[in-house]
């Protein structure tokens, strides 16, 4: 019998920053491609449906709060007087027993963080991240020949 192919948590490994992060017990990710119904005179029903742009791929992650690694060291998250000159982060989830990636998400922002503490529980913190490519083991995503940029920094 072959090994199983389906991942499951206990697969997955999810790294920030080159960094494996061990203290969450959630990932998740979204990709969403902006469509546009084209409706023209004579007709009831949508002629053609129409890609206008992809949005920023939107993560969460959740987990548990350790003393000691707080969102600022475990999730990369920079503190206000380095926002100016923060670095993108890299989002890496692989499939610990193939060791074949699952996703890439490129050019990653942290967004939020919020905490929980309540009576008779651990302590969870969660966290919101922004990227703005995402990639899979079936495909790089990357713009088309002849796209425009920001221009080079000085």
């Amino acid at each position: 019998m072959s090994a199983p192919v389906v991942v499951s948590g206990a697969r997955a490994v999810v790294r920030i920053a080159n960094k494996p992060i061990g203290i969450f017990s959630s990932f998740s990710y979204g990709l969403t491609y902006d469509v546009q119904s084209v409706f023209i005179l004579g007709r009831y029903s949508a002629a053609e449906l129409g890609y206008t742009a992809m949005e920023p791929v939107r993560c969460t992650a959740s987990g548990w709060r350790v003393v000691g690694n707080g969102p600022h060291k475990a999730a990369s998250v920079p503190n206000l007087a380095n926002l100016m000159d923060s670095e993108y982060i890299q989002i890496d989830v692989l499939d610990r027993q193939s060791g074949q990636v699952i996703a890439i998400i490129r050019d990653v922002r942290p967004e939020t963080y919020s905490t929980t503490i309540a009576v008779k529980s651990l302590t969870e913190v969660t966290h919101t991240f922004v990227g703005l490519i995402v990639d899979d083991e079936s495909t790089r995503n990357a713009e088309g020949r002849n796209h425009t940029d920001l221009p080079p920094q000085i």
